[in-house]
């Protein structure tokens, strides 16, 4: 598959947010020919972080989350979020005017219509979908699970959406390195791991997942002093307070 972004983003700002950039810019362009997702005044396309990670496979859920925020921070993309489930983590993605006006003497030379076709019958628009690749459906956190035992990992992450953001990355990569989850014994360990090592701690939580995540580790390991809340400064001999 090959990625596409414009040179002047990439410049002012950093490349991965140029082709992350020039993806939005795609889909919404897309849906614009389209007339698909239209609110408030622009054309939107939308996704989750896990699906935007099987389009882009050199990025993790995390990166992606990062990335995203640093277009938003930018002034690159608008974001919104109209999920009713929390678990739901669709987000929604527009271009700013300041990206429009970079890409307006850069698009491609489109025919008039809206509704112009080639020779096969088909909108001469959708054919460009091969510059991005295939968009993809928005998954389920932890799909890769069998039922039970999905069931049982979001009982123990409740309402946390970051939490389950993490375990999710966790049981994708144990599942591409071919160690999936399959047992509810298996979860439970991993589960009672994440509890004991963090001390409760939901962000420690977060923070260990996302460290085995990265590591390519199939198991939950002990942190160290660096992963837990800095402890007070002991007072010295003299302090009034």
């Amino acid at each position: 598959m090959q990625y596409y972004f414009e040179s002047e983003i990439a410049e002012k700002f950093s490349v991965e947010e140029a082709i992350f950039v020039h993806s939005v810019h795609f889909w919404c362009w897309k849906n614009e020919c389209n007339g698909k997702n239209f609110s408030d005044g622009r054309y939107w396309t939308y996704n989750t972080a896990k699906a935007l990670a099987k389009l882009f496979p050199f990025w993790s859920p995390s990166q992606i989350n990062r990335i995203i925020e640093k277009c938003k921070n930018d002034g690159l993309i608008l974001v919104k979020i109209e999920n009713k489930k929390s678990m739901d983590r669709t987000r929604s993605f527009a271009i700013t005017d300041f990206v429009k006006s970079i890409y307006r003497n850069r698009d491609i030379d489109l025919p008039n219509s809206e509704n112009s076709s080639d020779e096969n019958g088909k909108c001469y628009k959708e054919q460009l979908g091969t510059q991005i690749g295939t968009q993809i459906k928005a998954a389920e956190p932890l799909d890769c699970l069998d039922a039970g035992i999905r069931k049982q990992a979001l009982a123990f992450v409740g309402d946390d959406d970051d939490l389950l953001e993490a375990l999710d990355g966790f049981c994708q990569m144990r599942k591409k390195k071919r160690n999936p989850i399959t047992t509810a014994r298996a979860m439970k360990l991993t589960l009672n791991r994440l509890n004991e090592y963090s001390g409760g701690d939901r962000r420690v939580m977060v923070q260990l997942l996302d460290n085995s995540t990265e590591r390519g580790w199939t198991s939950i390991y002990e942190p160290k002093k660096s992963f837990l809340a800095p402890e007070p400064e002991k007072k010295k001999r003299g302090d009034l307070f």
